[in-house]
């Protein structure tokens, strides 16, 4: 044991017993959901390879028409009809096609 047991990797700062690591490292960052890509009008987005995580989404005001999709994994394509505005919908997705208006995708918090 050492001399001082309070001294060891990770700790330290101006006190006594003080965290090195920020507050996001020791904690974790808060909320079922930590980060966000807009799927802008017009375009298409894949999670899939670096981007697979994402695991919800959220159509903006607009976006509920038929040329709006959502491919999720395991298999199946739900069109933007079917879904209402402004809803997070916890699925897991695999491409996102937005038509007229943005559709807003979100990584799932791990743990």
């Amino acid at each position: 044991m050492s001399a001082n047991p309070t001294n060891h990797a990770g700790w330290a700062g101006g006190h006594a017993g003080e965290p090195s690591a920020s507050a996001e490292r020791r904690l974790g960052i808060p909320g079922k959901y930590h980060s966000v890509i807009v799927v802008a009008a017009g375009t298409t987005a894949s999670f899939t390879g670096s981007q697979q995580g994402y695991g919800a989404f959220m159509l903006a005001d607009g976006a509920e028409i038929r040329g709006t999709h959502i491919d999720v994994w395991g298999g199946g394509r739900i069109s933007g009809v079917d879904l209402a505005k402004e809803t997070i919908y916890d699925i897991a997705t695999k491409e996102v096609a937005a038509k007229t208006s943005p559709v807003y995708v979100f990584k799932v918090q791990q743990g």
